[in-house]
């Protein structure tokens, strides 16, 4: 059920790196995709956020919300790929 409007909410929908208008990145891992996540919400000085991915997004989320856990309260994934079904710093470092 969706309530009423808010205007206290707001939704921000980067590219990640080699998607969309981002630029090329050739060293583009899950961990530093998460660093670009924090350098984003530091600049919008947004302390804690919420965070959802979407097939190929799903694995970039799940990075997001591991190595800023503290920060991204909730992760939601919508029909993740599991093509990256790693553990530990095999799957964040792209392994």
């Amino acid at each position: 059920m969706i309530g009423p409007p808010r205007d206290d909410l707001y939704m921000i929908l980067p590219d990640r790196p080699n998607y969309g208008q981002s630029s090329p990145h050739k060293d583009y891992t899950f961990a530093s995709w998460a660093e670009d996540v924090r350098e984003l919400v530091d600049h919008l000085k947004i302390e804690c956020f919420h965070v959802i991915g979407a097939s190929s997004g799903g694995p970039s989320a799940l990075a997001v919300k591991s190595l800023l856990g503290n920060r991204c309260k909730k992760c939601v994934i919508i029909s993740g790929d599991t093509q990256y079904a790693k553990t530990g710093d095999e799957f964040l470092n792209g392994e």
